[in-house]
């Protein structure tokens, strides 16, 4: 992976989209937060479809693995899908600005 992207799954495009300062953990909330503010630094992801760096500090992540994997699977692909993407596309996020 280039060193100037940040790996992502396709759903956390999604999430750091309506992202507002709430989540699983005090942890998850602040990760979530310095990701999303490195991103608007350099919006350079590469989209997986495994746990990225968002899953890191999630409460849910067992050991890489997602305790819902299945329907976080379903998100990537659904997200995936509808923007004519695949796990290992490069892309500029886009974020909102307050």
């Amino acid at each position: 992976m280039d060193e100037a992207s940040i790996s992502l799954r396709a759903h956390h495009g999604l999430c750091l989209h309506f992202f507002q300062g709430k989540g699983y953990s005090g942890a998850f909330v602040e990760n979530m937060a310095r990701k999303k503010a490195m991103l608007e630094e350099n919006p350079l992801v590469r989209l997986t479809d495994q746990a990225d760096e968002i899953c890191r500090a999630c409460p849910n992540n067992l050991c890489g693995q997602c305790e819902s994997a299945e329907k976080v699977r379903r998100y990537d692909r659904t997200v995936l899908s509808l923007c004519g993407l695949t796990p290992v596309s490069y892309t500029h996020l886009t974020l909102p600005t307050n």
